[in-house]
């Protein structure tokens, strides 16, 4: 054997060995990973089983003057004069030209259009209920959505005109607020209709009157 091949011999015994690998066949694959359940932050939700439904307001039918199918028959007499404490904020003077049926009878359609439970007071005489004086002319309103309840009372002024007070007993502002502006625009209305104020945008005082000026970059502090 020459050098030459007894080099090639020791270097083919220091070199790597690599050993060949069978592959797998074709038709065998490999056993699927098992899924990791996502994070509960990234799971989808699913559809909700039933809907979530909210006490609603009471809604006021926008439609003209209608016959109400309440009837709230006062006599004049009988309507207490306005005391010496002051009345709630919440009360209007009528128009001295309304009679008191007209006046009964649009604050009845506009109760009834708000879905309110109304409880009539029209005796003379007064009464006491939960250490209270239950007067005349007097009508106390329940909602059916809400714990909402009011209580209108008409009172008789010195000079002979009728006042109307709306009292919050309890439940929601806003609640009370959609009966007394319909109720206070149909006893204003020269028809006796009454339908939703139109909606003003306010700007709120944060918003400054005159524009912005854009300064140059020389004039921006650096």
């Amino acid at each position: 054997m020459s050098s030459r091949q007894q080099r090639n011999t020791i270097n083919e015994e220091e070199s790597t060995i690599f050993r060949s690998v069978p592959r797998a066949p074709a038709s065998v694959g490999m056993a699927p990973l098992p899924s990791i359940p996502a994070p509960l932050g990234l799971r989808p939700l699913g559809a909700p089983k039933r809907s979530l439904e909210l006490p609603s307001k009471p809604t006021m039918s926008t439609s003209a003057a209608a016959p109400s199918s309440l009837t709230w028959k006062l006599d004049e007499d009988s309507i207490p004069t306005v005391p010496e404490y002051p009345l709630e904020r919440t009360n209007m003077t009528c128009n001295a030209s309304m009679s008191l049926d007209q006046i009964t009878q649009r604050i009845a359609r506009v109760l009834e259009a708000a879905n309110l439970q109304c409880m009539f007071h029209d005796d003379e005489s007064a009464s006491f209920a939960e250490d209270e004086e239950i007067l005349s002319g007097r009508v106390d309103c329940t909602s059916q959505h809400s714990d909402l309840k009011i209580v209108v009372q008409l009172w008789r002024s010195h000079t002979k005109e009728i006042i109307v007070e709306v009292q919050r007993r309890r439940g929601d502002a806003m609640a009370f607020s959609a009966v007394r502006k319909p109720l206070f625009r149909t006893l204003q209305s020269s028809t006796g209709a009454f339908a939703a104020g139109p909606k003003k945008f306010t700007p709120p005082p944060f918003i400054p009157n005159k524009k912005f000026r854009v300064l140059p970059p020389s004039m921006m502090a650096v």
